[in-house]
């Protein structure tokens, strides 16, 4: 395949521009598997399009590259996953001129880094510590979609491999991303140690690993920490343009950071209960600490909740102190999209759809790979009559996360 053309036995073979660009793709990955969103990003770069286009092309692709010489194609599915090219890759430089057998291996195709943080084990005695441990993977998600250029796995996806015991290449195959964040969480007293490391599932290796010691008072600035050590990793540029200085976004109360950690494991475990006692938990560290930007957020967020699966007495009561809840996450942290998204969500439920709309746009403006932010944008459009224009955001936050 010359660079624009796909040649057989010397001959130019009619081929689609979206096609060519999966082959691509699929070539200079030289047997490794692609994940859909990667082939999607190949041939729709910055384009929001159904999965099912893909497979079209895909088929397309196998009727005209027809069987391999023994019978199997050329292009695999890798189940779940996505898929690869099957063939023989031969590398020819310029001066080999043309070679009717073989493929020239193209230009590296440019993909934006994509991470998965993977829940930290709880490998403290108190096994009632496991909330410590998923809050900082939480908190490390939120530092890392501030960065653009990451693709960041949503919590859901992330979280259904809390408590497996699987492999990082094989979680970043089914998941579709090229880095893999895991690590423990240990807690005696005030005392906490987390052990971390990033690795890159391609060559299954690791990039660097880490181990904090500290009190739980310096706790809250764990995540800017590890989420800069990351994305030094994957781009030094990005520490010098993007870096936020650690524990920026935090006014140093330990006690509320850490209610606000209770809260989110209650929030996670979803049900009515659990809610209720979340926003109990919100609101009491909203009082502890007033200038905690994550407290109101939640509370803003958990209030949407309630709201939303008919647990509330008073919705419009509810949805007003989220709101509020929300206003306030977003004066004292406007660079978060949790923030924003919080503000959109109970905007939504509070039937104020444009200003839903705009909430969700900023926080996808701050954060691209942000799939609640795609998902609330959706949300805000069809809340609004507009559900030609939630397809794509929908859609959007659907492949992220």
């Amino acid at each position: 395949m010359q660079y624009g053309t796909l040649m057989r036995e010397g001959k130019p073979v009619a081929i689609g521009h979206k096609g060519l660009l999966l082959l691509h793709a699929l070539v200079q990955a030289a047997g490794q598997v692609l994940s859909k969103a990667a082939l999607i990003e190949a041939a729709w770069p910055d384009t929001i399009v159904e999965e099912s286009n893909l497979s079209v092309q895909i088929a397309a692709l196998r009727k005209l590259l027809g069987p391999q010489p023994d019978g199997s194609e050329w292009i695999v599915t890798v189940s779940r996953t996505g898929y690869r090219f099957a063939g023989h890759v031969r590398v020819l430089d310029a001066a080999a001129g043309s070679n009717p057998s073989a493929l020239q291996q193209p230009a590296a195709f440019p993909e934006r880094p994509s991470i998965a943080v993977l829940p930290f084990a709880n490998v403290s005695d108190d096994k009632e510590q496991a909330y410590l441990a998923d809050g900082i993977t939480e908190d490390i998600i939120t530092a890392l979609t501030r960065f653009r250029w990451f693709r960041v796995i949503g919590r859901n996806s992330s979280f259904v491999y809390k408590d497996k015991c699987l492999g990082s290449k094989q979680v970043a195959g089914e998941l579709g991303v090229r880095y893999v964040l895991e690590g423990s969480v240990r807690r005696s007293g005030s005392h906490v140690r987390v052990s971390v490391q990033l690795v890159d599932a391609a060559s299954a290796s690791q990039i660097w690993a880490e181990r904090y010691e500290m009190e739980l008072a310096e706790a809250f600035a764990v995540q800017d920490a590890i989420a800069e050590r990351i994305t030094g990793a994957i781009e030094p540029e990005l520490l010098k343009t993007e870096s936020l200085p650690a524990g920026a976004r935090h006014s140093g109360n330990v006690t509320a950071w850490d209610v606000v950690r209770q809260g989110t494991w209650h929030f996670h475990h979803v049900g009515q209960k659990t809610h209720l006692r979340a926003r109990e938990l919100f609101r009491e560290a909203c009082r502890l600490d007033p200038d905690l930007a994550e407290a109101h957020l939640w509370l803003g967020r958990v209030s949407a909740g309630i709201v939303a699966y008919g647990w509330s007495d008073r919705p419009s009561e509810d949805i007003r102190e989220g709101l509020d809840a929300a206003l306030v996450a977003v004066r004292l942290d406007e660079k978060n999209p949790y923030s924003h998204y919080a503000l959109a969500i109970c905007s939504a439920y509070a039937n104020a759809p444009e200003q839903a709309v705009l909430a969700a746009e900023r926080a996808v403006e701050i954060s691209p790979s942000f799939a609640l932010g795609h998902l609330v944008l959706g949300m805000g459009q069809l809340f609004r009559g507009s559900a030609f224009e939630a397809i794509a955001p929908l859609e959007r936050g659907l492949m992220l996360n």
